[in-house]
């Protein structure tokens, strides 16, 4: 696939196969900034419509609707007024046949999505990390219904600022580093919104930097650090053993990792499945 190389999140998740992320292409004698689907099995790369807003600062996310089948973009364009921050339109696309255009929705309660936080998409729910004045939220998006709600957070958690989301044995978790500390928080009931708290510690690596974090079908929370480093390491940790184990990942040519080719930028995708179908 072939990118102009848009101001996209370090990370994005995989939907059934697919990604979305923020490309640059340089149309009408100007960068803009649009959606982009990519399929890394086949190469595909599905570019979509540009968003009309008053405000080019965007955040999408990408959900998948399994009842209908169906993918969905969320976007929302974020405005800043003296320092008043919030998400000003939500507008949705539905991948299918047919003409591509965004349809505008209503969002009932202020909010506005944190950046450089990636949605997550669980049973046809969409979540993201977003923020109201300054206190954190965890706002849902029904991909099939297109409403908008909220999840409270754990009593007592004083969760201030949420590192990830990820999908920990098909239920929704909130991941939060400090230091070489950090914390696993289940969400193990959604109607009651019972949550769990789990503990691990990282013994010979700090989480500074880290922004790529999912956990595995056994149950291992694994993460890499933002920036390419030769060696390449992917570290996992065993909430039940309570270790860490470091895989360096070999194979990625020299010059991608150094020199004047060196890339300066990079997209980690996680939970990412291979999917033939084109869109």
């Amino acid at each position: 696939m072939r990118l102009n190389g848009g101001s996209g999140p370090e990370s994005c998740l995989s939907v059934q196969g697919f990604t979305c992320l923020i490309d640059g292409p340089f149309l009408m004698g100007k960068w803009e900034r649009v959606p982009v689907i990519c399929n890394p099995c086949t190469g595909q790369r599905l570019t979509l419509p540009k968003v009309k807003a008053n405000n080019s600062d965007l955040r999408t996310f990408f959900g998948y609707d399994p009842i209908n089948k169906q993918f969905k973009v969320l976007c929302m364009t974020v405005t800043n007024y003296r320092k008043q921050v919030n998400s000003k339109e939500h507008q949705v696309l539905t991948i299918g046949k047919g003409r591509l255009s965004w349809r505008k929705i209503k969002c009932l309660f202020a909010h506005y999505p944190e950046r450089e936080r990636d949605g997550i998409c669980i049973n046809g729910n969409l979540y993201y990390v977003a923020r109201s004045d300054k206190t954190c939220l965890i706002v849902s998006f029904d991909v099939r219904s297109e409403e908008f709600g909220l999840i409270n957070m754990p009593e007592g958690s004083e969760l201030t600022n949420i590192s990830a989301l990820v999908n920990f044995k098909g239920k929704l978790c909130a991941v939060a580093y400090s230091g070489s500390h950090g914390e696993l928080w289940v969400l193990d009931d959604t109607q009651k919104e019972k949550w769990s708290k789990h503990s691990f510690v990282s013994p010979n690596t700090d989480f500074e930097g880290v922004r790529s974090t999912w956990a595995t079908n056994t149950g291992e929370i694994a993460w890499v650090i933002s920036h390419w480093e030769n060696p390449f390491y992917v570290f996992f940790y065993n909430l039940d053993s309570k270790s860490v184990r470091r895989v360096e990942i070999t194979g990625i040519d020299d010059k991608v990792l150094k020199g004047i080719d060196r890339v300066i930028s990079h997209l980690s995708v996680t939970s990412y499945v291979e999917n033939v179908m084109i869109l």
